[in-house]
């Protein structure tokens, strides 16, 4: 009976030996994944990367730091960037109504600004020379639209709302004007047709498929299926591309703080999910799983692509066959880093220095 007691003691604390040394050589570095696909103040324009942020307008080229292109100064500004992505937008709200300035993509100003002459107008894009946006009218919000010399229009664009969770969507089949979901804890991620597709809490994952037109809704229950942290999401024609975190939940002594949604750390990380869904029916179609300390830095209907042991890896999403291999000679082992995909491309930030380091294609 001693023996085996002692016995158990000592596997124990073999055990507990090996996996504190693991811990102590599993990687300290952070990898930080973004998809940027349906962020209407972020495109890429020529190969680089425009954003728009609360302090300005900036450009990011490969191997560069950001360049600010129209600083804000404090101001409170609303930009974005026209349809045809060859000029930036910039409103400010004036005594006299909202100004509307063009600047090119040096952020130089390109013509003169106009006036709209409705102070409360919240102008949100531009397409061949026609302002859209929303306006208040009495305690409602209606869709507006206005002219290159400000004034009213008429519209075809319909405001869509879904009473569920609370969101206004200025669009149609083809356009994506206006996308404002009150409840903080839900992401829109794109549409498709006429179907709205948003998630709610990234924590505990549960995506919606909503049809405004019918006020009917798909409910995936994401966090349910996977037992795993939200990553990123994008709209590929009828179907949902999410990637989902698992990590090991570690508490802080005598804090009771749990850190099982720092999904960015590779000491917790457990594994990625790649989970496929149709939207018309909400099932998924495909799922796949990566290794321990295997990132997905980009999915679609068709590829998956990884960052692993210095290499980035791209796999089918159909069957999980590695398609291709590349070193990483950027990324170091214990580095932190973003990979944000924007466009035709991902951008992959070193984090300790802003800077860009390198440009990944996805096509």
């Amino acid at each position: 009976m001693k023996k085996s007691v002692l016995f158990l003691l000592a596997a124990v604390s073999l055990i507990s030996a090996v996996c504190f040394l693991l811990s102590c050589f599993a990687s300290q570095g952070r990898i930080t994944v973004i998809n940027s696909s349906s962020d209407p103040r972020k495109t890429e324009i020529n190969n680089e990367l425009y954003c728009i942020s609360n302090s300005g307008v900036y450009k990011v080229g490969e191997k560069s730091e950001r360049q600010c292109l129209i600083p804000f100064n404090g101001q409170d500004i609303k930009a974005f960037f026209s349809g045809d992505k060859n000029s930036i937008c910039i409103c400010k709200t004036t005594e006299n109504g909202t100004e509307v300035s063009r600047y090119d993509l040096n952020g130089d100003l390109s013509a003169t600004p106009i006036l709209i002459n409705f102070p409360d107008a919240d102008i949100c894009a531009e397409e061949n020379g026609v302002f859209y946006g929303v306006i208040s009218v009495g305690e409602s919000i209606e869709p507006a639209a206005f002219d290159s010399s400000g004034e009213r229009i008429d519209t075809d664009i319909k405001k869509l709302e879904y009473t569920d969770d609370v969101f206004t969507f200025l669009g149609d089949r083809d356009r994506t004007y206006y996308a404002l979901i009150t409840d903080t804890a839900s992401k829109y991620i794109g549409r498709s047709k006429d179907k709205v597709i948003y998630l709610k809490r990234s924590y505990s994952p549960e995506l919606i498929i909503a049809d405004p037109d019918t006020d009917s809704i798909i409910r995936v229950d994401l966090a349910d299926k996977f037992r795993a942290c939200h990553s990123f999401s994008n709209v590929i024609d009828d179907c949902v591309c999410t990637v989902l975190t698992a990590t090991h939940s570690t508490v802080g002594l005598g804090s009771g703080h749990s850190d099982k949604g720092d999904i960015s750390s590779l000491k917790k990380h457990r594994y990625d999910i790649f989970v496929l869904t149709d939207i018309n029916s909400g099932e998924v179609i495909k799922q796949h799983k990566t290794r321990r300390g295997e990132k997905m830095i980009y999915a679609d209907a068709e590829k998956v692509m990884t960052i692993y042991r210095g290499r980035y890896i791209t796999y089918s999403a159909d069957d999980w066959k590695e398609l291709d291999l590349r070193k990483a000679s950027e990324i170091k082992k214990d580095g932190s880093y973003t990979f944000e995909t924007c466009g035709e491309h991902i951008f992959v930030f070193d984090d300790d220095t802003g800077r860009c380091i390198n440009k990944l294609s996805v096509s």
